[in-house]
């Protein structure tokens, strides 16, 4: 697969147009969309593309669980002070999934 070196970054810095806003750190909401619209996809395609568009591959841990038994997952994640993201992980095949199917993303 052939990626576009002009495809957009997967990450932001913060928002810092408002006032007293906090000018250090960055944003991974445009990850986190991405990873959730690649469900049902082969997890080593997903992680090649998102790698590429990445300053690091820490992030997508936060939202793509590294346990291989689903009991042990918890359904969502909490990004931030409100954000909510349904965890996702690789299953046998290879494939991503979210863990629980009925959660739906709230932001």
């Amino acid at each position: 697969m052939i990626f576009n070196k002009y495809k957009s970054r997967l990450y932001r810095k913060h928002n810092t147009t408002c006032h007293n806003a906090p000018s250090n750190g960055f944003d991974y909401t445009p990850l986190y969309k991405f990873l959730l619209s690649k469900v049902g996809q082969s997890w080593s395609d997903v992680f090649k593309e998102a790698k590429a568009r990445l300053n690091s591959v820490i992030p997508i841990y936060y939202i793509v669980s590294r346990d291989k038994d689903v009991t042990n997952i918890t359904p969502y994640v909490r990004v931030g002070e409100s954000s909510y993201y349904s965890t996702l992980y690789v299953d046998d095949k290879g494939v991503l999934r979210v863990v629980d199917p009925n959660i739906n993303e709230t932001t």
